[in-house]
Protein backbone atom coordinates (compact mmCIF):
# COMPACT_ATOMS: atom_id res chain seq x y z
CA UNK A 1 0.00 0.00 0.00
CA UNK A 2 1.11 3.36 -1.27
CA UNK A 3 -0.22 6.29 0.60
CA UNK A 4 -0.01 10.00 -0.65
CA UNK A 5 -0.54 12.87 0.70
CA UNK A 6 -0.18 16.47 -0.45
CA UNK A 7 2.87 18.09 0.59
CA UNK A 8 4.92 18.26 4.25
CA UNK A 9 3.49 19.58 7.13
CA UNK A 10 6.39 22.09 8.73
CA UNK A 11 6.49 19.21 11.36
CA UNK A 12 7.19 16.67 8.90
CA UNK A 13 10.43 19.04 7.87
CA UNK A 14 11.78 19.54 11.59
CA UNK A 15 11.63 16.23 12.08
CA UNK A 16 13.01 14.48 8.99
CA UNK A 17 9.52 12.35 8.85
CA UNK A 18 6.69 11.80 6.60
CA UNK A 19 3.70 12.41 8.29
CA UNK A 20 4.78 12.92 11.50
CA UNK A 21 2.77 16.27 12.09
CA UNK A 22 -0.79 16.40 13.13
CA UNK A 23 -2.15 15.21 9.92
CA UNK A 24 0.45 12.46 10.19
CA UNK A 25 -0.91 11.72 13.93
CA UNK A 26 -4.75 11.35 12.62
CA UNK A 27 -3.48 9.04 10.35
CA UNK A 28 -1.49 6.98 12.28
CA UNK A 29 -4.65 6.47 14.73
CA UNK A 30 -6.57 5.48 11.87
CA UNK A 31 -4.16 2.86 10.63
CA UNK A 32 -3.43 1.79 14.65
CA UNK A 33 -7.50 1.03 14.82
CA UNK A 34 -7.25 -0.96 12.02
CA UNK A 35 -4.36 -2.42 12.87
CA UNK A 36 -2.12 -1.51 10.73
CA UNK A 37 0.93 0.22 11.18
CA UNK A 38 1.96 3.12 8.68
CA UNK A 39 5.49 2.69 8.87
CA UNK A 40 5.53 -1.10 8.76
CA UNK A 41 2.73 -1.76 6.56
CA UNK A 42 2.85 1.14 4.09
CA UNK A 43 4.99 3.03 2.09
CA UNK A 44 4.02 6.74 2.12
CA UNK A 45 5.06 9.88 0.79
CA UNK A 46 3.89 13.13 -0.99
CA UNK A 47 2.88 14.82 -4.16
CA UNK A 48 4.71 17.50 -3.02
CA UNK A 49 8.05 16.79 -1.96
CA UNK A 50 9.10 19.66 -0.04
CA UNK A 51 7.33 21.62 2.97
CA UNK A 52 5.56 24.77 0.94
CA UNK A 53 6.73 28.38 2.71
CA UNK A 54 5.52 30.42 0.36
CA UNK A 55 2.14 29.88 -1.59
CA UNK A 56 -0.39 27.36 -1.89
CA UNK A 57 -0.66 24.18 -3.35
CA UNK A 58 -1.47 24.33 -7.03
CA UNK A 59 -1.45 22.55 -10.41
CA UNK A 60 2.50 23.87 -11.48
CA UNK A 61 4.18 22.77 -7.92
CA UNK A 62 2.34 19.54 -7.95
CA UNK A 63 3.09 18.55 -11.83
CA UNK A 64 6.65 20.25 -10.67
CA UNK A 65 7.14 17.18 -8.33
CA UNK A 66 4.94 14.30 -10.62
CA UNK A 67 7.94 12.66 -11.87
CA UNK A 68 9.07 11.69 -8.50
CA UNK A 69 6.13 10.38 -7.74
CA UNK A 70 5.31 8.19 -11.21
CA UNK A 71 8.95 6.86 -9.94
CA UNK A 72 7.66 5.64 -7.19
CA UNK A 73 4.90 3.82 -8.57
CA UNK A 74 7.10 2.53 -10.85
CA UNK A 75 9.37 1.13 -8.65
CA UNK A 76 7.09 -0.28 -5.37
CA UNK A 77 4.38 -1.42 -7.91
CA UNK A 78 1.89 -0.71 -4.95
CA UNK A 79 -1.81 -3.23 -5.17
CA UNK A 80 -3.28 -0.30 -2.99
CA UNK A 81 -2.84 3.49 -3.52
CA UNK A 82 -4.72 5.92 -1.07
CA UNK A 83 -4.51 9.52 -1.51
CA UNK A 84 -5.12 11.83 0.77
CA UNK A 85 -6.34 15.76 -0.51
CA UNK A 86 -6.74 16.64 -4.09
CA UNK A 87 -3.14 17.43 -5.30
CA UNK A 88 -2.25 13.65 -4.67
CA UNK A 89 -4.91 12.38 -6.65
CA UNK A 90 -4.38 14.74 -9.13
CA UNK A 91 -0.53 13.51 -9.28
CA UNK A 92 -1.25 9.87 -9.15
CA UNK A 93 -4.12 9.97 -12.04
CA UNK A 94 -2.16 12.49 -14.00
CA UNK A 95 -1.00 10.81 -16.87
CA UNK A 96 -3.31 7.69 -16.60
CA UNK A 97 -6.46 9.13 -16.36
CA UNK A 98 -7.17 11.15 -19.62
CA UNK A 99 -10.16 13.60 -19.06
CA UNK A 100 -10.60 16.41 -16.32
Amino acid sequence: MLVVGEAPEQEDDEQGGLFVGKSGVLLRDVFYDLDLNLDRDAWATNAIICHLTVGAVDKSKILYCHPNLRETLEILHPDVVLTFGRAALFSVLHGVWLSD
